[in-house]
């Protein structure tokens, strides 16, 4: 018998563990606010800056979940092959938009703070237990 998924469930069925279910603000986007924020101070462009190297990362890390985990059900090695070329491909997209940061002429600080605070915003949200419901 086929039970039917609550709606709790229904969300986050196909989304990898520390991605959010949904479209809204998830830790990276809220992460890359919170490191935007003080470099306000310095004015728009450097909080530009942050912004930029944050969504770096988020863009990076969304391309290595589609080339890795975007092939189905196919051999071992063919799925270790798009683990590798997910991940390889992630840090050219990480730095060469660093490199076109730099070439813009986006201030290298809060850049790499933006970095830094999605690459945290990343590990703590694959870190976190996934909340599973228990019978009984």
């Amino acid at each position: 018998m086929v039970m039917p998924m609550s709606q709790s469930n229904r969300a986050s069925a196909g989304a990898p563990r520390g991605m959010p279910a949904s479209r809204g603000l998830g830790p990276w986007h809220i992460a890359i606010l919170v490191a935007s924020l003080p470099w306000l101070i310095k004015g728009a462009f450097w909080a530009l800056a942050a912004a930029v190297g944050g969504l770096v990362v988020v863009t990076g890390a969304w391309l290595f979940g589609r080339i890795a985990l975007g092939g189905g059900v196919q051999s071992s090695s063919g799925a270790v092959g798009r683990l590798l070329t997910g991940l390889m491909l992630k840090w050219v997209v990480v730095i060469g938009g660093l490199a076109a940061g730099v070439a813009l002429g986006l201030p290298p600080m809060p850049v790499l703070t933006g970095v830094i605070a999605a690459l945290v915003a990343q590990m703590l949200a694959m870190t976190g237990r996934p909340q599973a419901s228990k019978a009984h």
